[in-house]
C-alpha cells in the first residue's frame, strides 16, 4: 500500500469470504488480520492514525511484538494512534458483511475518522 500524506487516517478492513466448508479447512485463518499488521508502517508518517477492524481480537502480545519492530519510538508512542476494533464474531461471514450489520459502529467510525481518510479493504473470495 502506498504511503499517505501526514495527518491521514487509514481504515483497514481485511476481509475474506468463501464457502464455510472451505474456510474450515484453512488452518491459521484466525490470523488473517495479524497478517495485515504490516500496515502499521502507516503510523510512521507524523499525525497518521490507523483503525484496524478485525473479526476477533488481536492479542496485546502480538501487537506489542510487531510494534517493537517499529523504528525510532517505543510501542506506546505508536499505540496512541492505533485503534484496533474487534467485532468479536467468529462466524464464517465476511468481515465486510459483519461490519455492515453494525450501523452504530459505522456511524461511530464516520465521526471519528478525519476528512480525507483512506479505506483499505483487502478482500479474498473463494
Amino acid at each position: 500500500m502506498e504511503q499517505h500524506a501526514a495527518g491521514t487516517d487509514l481504515l483497514l478492513v481485511p476481509s475474506y469470504s468463501a464457502d464455510p466448508r472451505t474456510l474450515s479447512c484453512i488452518h491459521g485463518l484466525d490470523s488473517w488480520a495479524e497478517r495485515h499488521l504490516i500496515e502499521l508502517r502507516h503510523l510512521m508518517q507524523p499525525g497518521n492514525r490507523l483503525v484496524l477492524i478485525t473479526p476477533t481480537p488481536i492479542s496485546n502480545a502480538c501487537l506489542d511484538a510487531v510494534l517493537q519492530l517499529m523504528p525510532a519510538a517505543p510501542p506506546h508512542w505508536w499505540r496512541c494512534r492505533l485503534n484496533c476494533i474487534s467485532l468479536n464474531d467468529h462466524s464464517a461471514r465476511s468481515l465486510t458483511a459483519k461490519l455492515l450489520q453494525r450501523p452504530r459502529l459505522l456511524d461511530q467510525l464516520a465521526t471519528q475518522l478525519r476528512p480525507g481518510s483512506v479505506l483499505a479493504c483487502y478482500s479474498v473470495s473463494g
